[in-house]
């Protein structure tokens, strides 16, 4: 471990970061630059204003709010305060976030229509008039729970995971060794705020000096990085293939020193096409209950090795149990989920079972193998979905692929594809490419071509949602 002089036995002196870097930009917004200095003074600002509505130690506070500096600094003073803060999907209703946690107070411009018995304010009340009393940033304790991050994963059950100080620092710090970032490098706020990946790319820059550049919406992500030139981004593969479109993106992209690939598995041309165009690819792999990433490709490693999820970063440990599950623990693993109000702990002497399968490969690369909670049998065949969505990747043309089982009378279950693709493509061309590598009854019985701008929540499909698709096509 690295010797940071704003860690003191598990303390975190903010003051220090801010007091370092304290002339120099910390992020860029609405063409607007905040220094260091002045994003502590807006934060002790908006730390008073919070005890002025009544925020106490403990509490939840809820932001329903499209990507904004708001949720940068309710983030660090959720850490100054001991409160939990809860970023909510701007994109889902919000009543039906409402009904899986108590929250105290939220922060709206909608309001709901259910009974709320917390308080409900307009964000800009933290932004429009200064505060009555003054606040001092005192050292922090990194095992304060900091935040609550809803994931519905592929079950489509919402489930609250709760992330410590340490954990986001540690997340970060480990990020920031393995790509060395420093205060030379723009990133590039790429991903929602209400996803822990997104929160973290603020937290990779606090505590590096690298300048953040915080788009307008997330529409405006392409016009950012043809504005700012990031070095350092992070992407969903569907999002790498639409900005390759534009050739004036593709050369700035060509000039950044790490393009992280995450949030579903790359198709296997795409990575082709990215390492041939010279692009600074680096597939990772990485969940909420990690506080995001747990591996990744370092740049310039052998070809192979990006077909693989990488080595695994500082901070972090991984290890399979007897059935090859994937086993986390380190400084950056959550604390417990909060599911329909109640505290849920799978967090076993520090230790975290995934439903994911994996093996490593010679070099040490996480090959991941797919999710065990979604093997199922086809007429007394165990089928993988995963298995079919790899040589579904590796079809030019296709983006994304989601493999679910459906009923069927005869079979039990039978597998569909829902797929996305960047032209026309053939569905019998599909199924007599997958003939070459799999068994007839692993070739999906249906193919259905999704359109990539219906994504539901902007990052990745529901398999739920999908199998309820599937239900409505055969009725």
């Amino acid at each position: 471990m690295k010797n940071y002089e704003f860690i003191n036995n598990n303390l975190l002196d903010l003051n220090k970061i801010f007091s370092c870097y304290s002339k120099k930009d910390l992020m860029t917004f609405n063409k607007k630059t905040i220094t260091y200095g002045e994003f502590k003074t807006n934060l002790l600002s908006i730390i008073g204003l919070l005890n002025e509505i009544g925020v106490k130690n403990g509490n939840k506070i809820a932001l329903y709010l499209e990507n904004s500096p708001l949720h940068l600094y309710l983030l660090l003073a959720s850490w100054v305060m001991n409160f939990m803060f809860i970023p909510l999907n701007f994109k889902a209703p919000l009543d039906s976030l409402l009904a899986d946690i108590n929250i105290d107070i939220l922060l709206s411009k909608k309001m709901p229509e259910r009974n709320f018995n917390g308080k409900i304010f307009e964000p800009k009340i933290l932004l429009d008039f200064s505060p009555k009393t003054t606040f001092n940033i005192d050292k922090i304790n990194m095992l304060n729970e900091s935040s609550v991050i809803f994931t519905s994963g592929s079950s489509g059950i919402p489930k609250g995971v709760v992330h410590s100080v340490e954990n986001y620092v540690y997340s970060a710090l480990g990020t920031i060794e393995f790509l060395d970032i420093d205060e030379t490098d723009t990133l590039l706020l790429s991903l929602p705020l209400y996803h822990v990946g997104g929160l973290l790319i603020f937290i990779r820059s606090l505590l590096s000096g690298a300048n953040l550049i915080i788009p307008y919406d997330l529409k405006s992500i392409e016009l950012s990085i043809n504005t700012y030139k990031p070095t350092m981004l992070s992407l969903v593969p569907t999002q790498l293939i639409r900005y390759l479109n534009s050739k004036e993106t593709t050369e700035n992209l060509k000039s950044c020193k790490a393009i992280l690939l995450g949030g579903a598995p790359s198709p296997k041309w795409l990575i082709d096409k990215a390492l041939e165009m010279n692009l600074s690819i680096v597939p990772t792999y990485g969940l909420t209950e990690s506080c995001a990433q747990v591996t990744c490709i370092k740049s310039s490693s052998p070809k192979e090795s990006y077909y693989t999820s990488g080595k695994i970063l500082p901070y972090r440990e991984l290890t399979f149990d007897e059935n090859n599950l994937i086993t986390l623990g380190g400084k950056n693993l959550f604390k417990y989920y909060i599911i329909k109000n109640e505290k849920v702990f799978p967090v076993v002497e520090e230790k975290f079972k995934t439903s994911d399968i994996g093996k490593l490969d010679k070099d040490g690369n996480l090959i991941v193998l797919g999710r065990a909670d979604q093997i199922f049998i086809s007429g007394g065949e165990n089928i993988n979905p995963f298995e079919i969505e790899k040589y579904l990747l590796e079809i030019e043309g296709i983006i994304s692929a989601i493999v679910v089982s459906v009923a069927h009378k005869e079979f039990g279950e039978i597998p569909w594809a829902f797929i996305e693709a960047t032209d026309d493509i053939n569905v019998n061309d599909i199924k007599t490419k997958l003939k070459m590598f799999l068994p007839s009854y692993k070739i999906p019985k249906n193919i259905i071509i999704l359109n990539p701008k219906n994504t539901p929540q902007g990052i990745k499909y529901s398999r739920k949602e999908l199998k309820e698709m599937a239900k409505t096509i055969i009725n």
